[in-house]
């Protein structure tokens, strides 16, 4: 009785079968979980991309901030003459409570909103003129007078000294027309001493 296979044959549908079994297994994973079949450079794209995704999704629904009664509200103010910031704090008003950061601003004309969290506003502006507290030197009737910076880039005059103006130098002159901003009394009597001498 001679076998049913000789040895070649019998190798030749054992090669066949294993190779089949191989494509079926392959097929079958890959019909369940489709998207796992990816190209190495394509699997850093997708990951990307995932979260990409994701963080769009987290960002759509981000909700906005708005103000509340416990929230501090900092109004800074640059003045461009002097170069000082001004901060005010306080409590934000009970009408301006709930607002968000556009609403808010009808309520400050003029003013950029530096930071917006619920527990802290703040505003910022820039004004021309000196922050209040500034001695400025100026004519008065033919003397050199002393002005105080006040609100709203006003000034009041605190005294008219007996310097007169014509004796003064052209240049001082000009100067005390424009106006001589100092930060206190002492830079003010000092500035006097020397228009003296």
């Amino acid at each position: 009785m001679k076998g049913l296979l000789s040895p070649k044959k019998m190798a030749m549908v054992c090669t066949v079968l294993l190779a089949a079994a191989f494509v079926i297994g392959y097929l079958a994973v890959n019909e369940e979980n489709p998207d796992m079949v990816q190209r190495p450079e394509e699997e850093g794209t997708a990951k990307g991309q995932e979260e990409q995704q994701t963080d769009n999704t987290y960002m759509d629904y981000v909700p906005e901030q708005v103000s509340t009664l416990q929230t501090r509200l900092l109004l800074k103010t640059l003045y461009k003459e002097c170069g000082h910031i001004v901060v005010d704090r306080k409590d934000i008003p009970e009408q301006l409570a709930g607002l968000g950061e556009e609403e808010l601003l009808e309520h400050y004309p003029g003013w950029e909103v530096e930071k917006f969290q619920g527990d802290e506003i703040i505003l910022f502006r820039q004004v021309e003129g000196a922050c209040p507290g500034h001695y400025v030197l100026r004519m008065l009737s033919g003397y050199v007078a002393i002005y105080m910076t006040a609100e709203n880039d006003g000034e009041t005059l605190v005294e008219v000294t007996d310097i007169p103006v014509s004796i003064l130098r052209l240049k001082d002159q000009q100067r005390l027309r424009e106006g001589i901003l100092l930060d206190s009394m002492e830079e003010v009597d000092q500035y006097l001493e020397d228009l003296g001498s």
